[in-house]
Protein backbone atom coordinates (compact mmCIF):
# COMPACT_ATOMS: atom_id res chain seq x y z
CA UNK A 1 0.00 0.00 0.00
CA UNK A 2 2.68 2.46 0.62
CA UNK A 3 4.40 1.26 -2.87
CA UNK A 4 1.53 2.51 -4.77
CA UNK A 5 0.90 -0.40 -6.32
CA UNK A 6 0.78 -4.38 -5.47
CA UNK A 7 2.74 -5.46 -7.93
CA UNK A 8 5.82 -3.27 -6.88
CA UNK A 9 5.56 -5.05 -3.20
CA UNK A 10 8.69 -7.00 -2.71
CA UNK A 11 7.19 -9.54 -0.76
CA UNK A 12 3.99 -10.04 -3.31
CA UNK A 13 4.84 -8.73 -6.36
CA UNK A 14 6.34 -11.40 -8.03
CA UNK A 15 3.61 -14.03 -6.31
CA UNK A 16 1.01 -11.76 -7.94
CA UNK A 17 2.53 -12.18 -11.37
CA UNK A 18 2.60 -16.01 -10.82
CA UNK A 19 -0.48 -16.03 -9.68
CA UNK A 20 -1.55 -13.91 -13.36
CA UNK A 21 0.18 -16.73 -15.44
CA UNK A 22 -0.68 -19.87 -13.94
CA UNK A 23 -4.17 -19.52 -13.22
CA UNK A 24 -5.08 -19.40 -16.97
CA UNK A 25 -4.44 -23.61 -16.61
CA UNK A 26 -7.01 -23.94 -13.88
CA UNK A 27 -10.64 -24.14 -14.09
CA UNK A 28 -11.39 -21.85 -11.73
CA UNK A 29 -9.22 -19.76 -8.99
CA UNK A 30 -9.48 -19.85 -4.84
CA UNK A 31 -8.01 -16.98 -2.91
CA UNK A 32 -8.01 -18.28 0.90
CA UNK A 33 -7.05 -15.39 3.43
CA UNK A 34 -7.79 -12.49 0.29
CA UNK A 35 -6.96 -9.30 2.64
CA UNK A 36 -7.91 -6.78 -0.04
CA UNK A 37 -8.27 -8.84 -2.55
CA UNK A 38 -4.69 -8.06 -4.87
CA UNK A 39 -4.98 -11.61 -6.05
CA UNK A 40 -8.37 -11.31 -7.09
CA UNK A 41 -8.16 -8.50 -8.92
CA UNK A 42 -4.50 -10.03 -10.27
CA UNK A 43 -6.19 -12.59 -11.80
CA UNK A 44 -9.41 -10.79 -12.88
CA UNK A 45 -7.23 -8.68 -14.75
CA UNK A 46 -5.61 -10.69 -16.22
CA UNK A 47 -8.17 -12.07 -18.48
CA UNK A 48 -9.17 -15.13 -16.26
CA UNK A 49 -12.90 -15.91 -16.91
CA UNK A 50 -13.21 -18.74 -14.87
CA UNK A 51 -15.06 -18.32 -11.42
CA UNK A 52 -13.00 -16.91 -8.22
CA UNK A 53 -13.92 -17.60 -4.92
CA UNK A 54 -12.28 -15.60 -1.72
CA UNK A 55 -12.37 -16.09 2.13
CA UNK A 56 -11.72 -13.42 4.03
CA UNK A 57 -12.74 -13.72 8.41
CA UNK A 58 -11.87 -10.26 8.58
CA UNK A 59 -15.46 -8.45 8.76
CA UNK A 60 -13.89 -4.95 7.81
CA UNK A 61 -11.68 -6.29 5.04
CA UNK A 62 -14.30 -9.10 3.66
CA UNK A 63 -17.11 -5.71 3.35
CA UNK A 64 -14.63 -3.62 1.38
CA UNK A 65 -13.55 -6.32 -1.14
CA UNK A 66 -16.93 -7.57 -1.44
CA UNK A 67 -17.86 -3.69 -2.17
CA UNK A 68 -14.50 -3.01 -4.25
CA UNK A 69 -15.56 -6.29 -6.44
CA UNK A 70 -19.23 -4.90 -6.91
CA UNK A 71 -17.72 -1.52 -8.00
CA UNK A 72 -15.75 -3.28 -10.79
CA UNK A 73 -18.62 -4.86 -12.10
CA UNK A 74 -16.85 -8.42 -12.33
CA UNK A 75 -18.93 -11.86 -12.35
CA UNK A 76 -18.41 -14.89 -11.12
CA UNK A 77 -16.20 -13.48 -7.74
CA UNK A 78 -17.96 -14.88 -5.35
CA UNK A 79 -17.01 -13.93 -1.40
CA UNK A 80 -17.23 -15.25 1.59
CA UNK A 81 -16.90 -14.14 4.76
CA UNK A 82 -15.37 -16.95 6.54
CA UNK A 83 -11.79 -18.56 7.39
CA UNK A 84 -10.94 -21.94 5.95
CA UNK A 85 -9.41 -24.72 8.23
CA UNK A 86 -9.42 -28.26 9.27
CA UNK A 87 -13.12 -28.64 10.20
CA UNK A 88 -16.49 -26.68 9.79
CA UNK A 89 -18.03 -24.74 12.53
CA UNK A 90 -17.22 -21.63 14.15
CA UNK A 91 -13.84 -20.26 15.87
CA UNK A 92 -12.15 -17.77 17.60
CA UNK A 93 -10.24 -14.89 14.71
CA UNK A 94 -7.70 -13.09 16.51
CA UNK A 95 -7.53 -9.61 14.66
CA UNK A 96 -4.06 -7.61 14.77
CA UNK A 97 -4.12 -4.75 16.62
CA UNK A 98 -2.33 -2.91 13.98
CA UNK A 99 -1.95 -4.98 10.96
CA UNK A 100 -5.10 -6.35 9.72
CA UNK A 101 -3.50 -9.02 7.33
CA UNK A 102 -1.95 -10.39 10.22
CA UNK A 103 -5.33 -11.92 11.60
CA UNK A 104 -5.20 -15.50 12.22
CA UNK A 105 -7.32 -18.18 13.85
CA UNK A 106 -3.83 -19.37 15.39
CA UNK A 107 -1.95 -16.55 16.91
CA UNK A 108 2.16 -17.67 17.61
CA UNK A 109 3.28 -17.24 21.49
CA UNK A 110 4.60 -13.86 22.51
CA UNK A 111 2.50 -11.73 19.40
CA UNK A 112 0.55 -8.38 20.30
CA UNK A 113 -3.15 -9.12 21.51
CA UNK A 114 -5.98 -7.73 19.52
CA UNK A 115 -9.54 -7.76 19.57
CA UNK A 116 -11.03 -11.34 18.60
CA UNK A 117 -14.50 -12.18 16.62
CA UNK A 118 -16.10 -15.60 16.54
CA UNK A 119 -16.07 -16.10 12.45
CA UNK A 120 -17.13 -19.04 10.23
CA UNK A 121 -14.86 -21.49 9.50
CA UNK A 122 -15.01 -23.51 6.09
CA UNK A 123 -12.72 -26.41 4.21
CA UNK A 124 -11.61 -26.56 0.93
CA UNK A 125 -13.00 -30.08 0.64
CA UNK A 126 -16.37 -28.43 1.54
CA UNK A 127 -16.06 -26.17 -0.77
CA UNK A 128 -15.27 -28.46 -3.81
CA UNK A 129 -19.17 -29.63 -4.97
CA UNK A 130 -19.62 -25.67 -5.76
CA UNK A 131 -16.43 -25.55 -8.64
CA UNK A 132 -16.62 -26.81 -11.89
CA UNK A 133 -14.73 -30.30 -12.96
CA UNK A 134 -11.11 -29.15 -13.55
CA UNK A 135 -8.01 -27.82 -11.88
CA UNK A 136 -7.24 -25.38 -9.35
CA UNK A 137 -5.55 -22.75 -8.36
CA UNK A 138 -5.00 -21.36 -5.14
CA UNK A 139 -3.38 -18.66 -3.21
CA UNK A 140 -2.89 -19.27 0.56
CA UNK A 141 -2.47 -16.89 3.13
CA UNK A 142 -3.24 -17.86 6.82
CA UNK A 143 -0.79 -16.92 9.27
CA UNK A 144 0.04 -19.87 11.06
CA UNK A 145 -2.62 -21.82 10.19
CA UNK A 146 -1.53 -23.52 7.19
CA UNK A 147 -1.40 -26.78 8.67
CA UNK A 148 -5.53 -26.57 9.79
CA UNK A 149 -5.96 -25.44 5.91
CA UNK A 150 -4.25 -28.49 4.66
CA UNK A 151 -5.80 -30.79 7.19
CA UNK A 152 -9.78 -29.54 5.79
CA UNK A 153 -8.40 -29.66 2.00
CA UNK A 154 -7.03 -33.64 2.12
CA UNK A 155 -9.17 -34.68 -0.99
CA UNK A 156 -9.37 -31.12 -2.86
CA UNK A 157 -5.85 -30.97 -3.07
CA UNK A 158 -5.62 -33.69 -5.40
CA UNK A 159 -7.30 -31.73 -7.76
CA UNK A 160 -4.86 -28.36 -7.40
CA UNK A 161 -2.84 -27.47 -9.95
CA UNK A 162 -0.92 -24.68 -8.55
CA UNK A 163 -0.39 -23.09 -5.12
CA UNK A 164 0.88 -19.99 -3.93
CA UNK A 165 1.30 -20.45 -0.10
CA UNK A 166 2.49 -18.35 2.87
CA UNK A 167 4.29 -20.57 4.65
CA UNK A 168 5.49 -19.17 8.27
CA UNK A 169 7.82 -20.16 10.75
CA UNK A 170 5.35 -22.79 12.80
CA UNK A 171 4.05 -24.17 9.40
CA UNK A 172 7.84 -24.95 8.70
CA UNK A 173 8.05 -26.56 12.08
CA UNK A 174 5.05 -28.59 11.39
CA UNK A 175 6.46 -30.00 8.05
CA UNK A 176 4.05 -28.24 5.53
CA UNK A 177 6.03 -27.83 2.86
CA UNK A 178 7.00 -31.79 3.08
CA UNK A 179 3.29 -32.57 3.81
CA UNK A 180 2.61 -31.34 0.53
CA UNK A 181 5.87 -33.07 -1.56
CA UNK A 182 5.12 -36.49 0.50
CA UNK A 183 1.28 -36.76 0.87
CA UNK A 184 0.35 -34.68 -2.24
CA UNK A 185 2.93 -35.55 -4.86
CA UNK A 186 3.88 -31.57 -5.55
CA UNK A 187 7.05 -30.42 -6.21
CA UNK A 188 8.23 -27.55 -4.21
CA UNK A 189 9.52 -24.17 -5.32
CA UNK A 190 10.65 -20.96 -2.70
CA UNK A 191 9.45 -17.92 -4.05
CA UNK A 192 12.23 -15.82 -4.31
CA UNK A 193 11.64 -12.81 -6.24
CA UNK A 194 11.70 -13.81 -9.93
CA UNK A 195 13.62 -17.22 -8.84
CA UNK A 196 11.69 -20.16 -7.83
CA UNK A 197 13.98 -22.18 -5.98
CA UNK A 198 13.35 -25.81 -6.38
CA UNK A 199 13.12 -27.67 -3.02
CA UNK A 200 12.89 -31.67 -3.50
CA UNK A 201 12.63 -32.29 0.86
CA UNK A 202 11.57 -28.86 1.82
CA UNK A 203 15.34 -27.37 2.47
CA UNK A 204 15.70 -23.68 1.35
CA UNK A 205 17.37 -20.49 2.63
CA UNK A 206 14.88 -17.95 3.62
CA UNK A 207 15.82 -14.40 2.61
CA UNK A 208 13.20 -11.58 3.86
CA UNK A 209 10.32 -10.80 2.66
CA UNK A 210 9.80 -13.67 0.45
CA UNK A 211 7.51 -15.72 2.47
CA UNK A 212 5.68 -17.56 -0.53
CA UNK A 213 6.12 -21.02 -1.90
CA UNK A 214 4.66 -22.29 -5.16
CA UNK A 215 3.48 -25.90 -5.24
CA UNK A 216 2.66 -27.43 -8.55
CA UNK A 217 2.52 -30.57 -10.54
CA UNK A 218 5.51 -29.74 -12.94
CA UNK A 219 9.15 -30.53 -12.16
CA UNK A 220 11.54 -28.35 -12.66
CA UNK A 221 12.50 -28.64 -16.57
CA UNK A 222 8.44 -28.75 -17.01
CA UNK A 223 7.89 -25.79 -14.65
CA UNK A 224 10.88 -23.80 -17.33
CA UNK A 225 8.60 -24.92 -20.51
CA UNK A 226 5.62 -23.89 -18.92
CA UNK A 227 6.64 -20.09 -17.71
CA UNK A 228 8.60 -19.82 -21.25
CA UNK A 229 8.90 -15.88 -21.94
CA UNK A 230 7.32 -14.72 -18.57
CA UNK A 231 10.36 -13.79 -17.01
CA UNK A 232 10.62 -16.22 -14.02
CA UNK A 233 14.13 -18.44 -13.54
CA UNK A 234 13.85 -22.00 -12.57
CA UNK A 235 16.88 -23.02 -9.79
CA UNK A 236 17.60 -26.42 -9.24
CA UNK A 237 20.12 -25.74 -6.41
CA UNK A 238 21.63 -29.13 -5.88
CA UNK A 239 22.52 -29.27 -9.49
CA UNK A 240 23.78 -25.66 -9.53
CA UNK A 241 21.60 -24.72 -12.47
CA UNK A 242 19.61 -22.12 -13.12
CA UNK A 243 16.99 -22.77 -16.22
CA UNK A 244 15.70 -19.57 -17.29
CA UNK A 245 12.72 -19.22 -19.80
Amino acid sequence: MILGRPEQDPGEGASLALAAHLVHDAASFVDVGAHLGYYVFQVRGSGFAGPVHWFEPHPELAALLRSNVARSGYTHVHGHEAALGAAPGRQVFHMHPVDPSQGTLEPREGTLPGPVRDVAVLTLDALLPALPTGPLCLKVDVENAEMSFLDGGRHALERVDSLIMEVLGPGHEQGVVERLIREHGMHAYYVHGRRLEHSPDGRFTYTLPNLNWLFCRQDPAALRDRLRGTGFQVAVPNENEVMDP
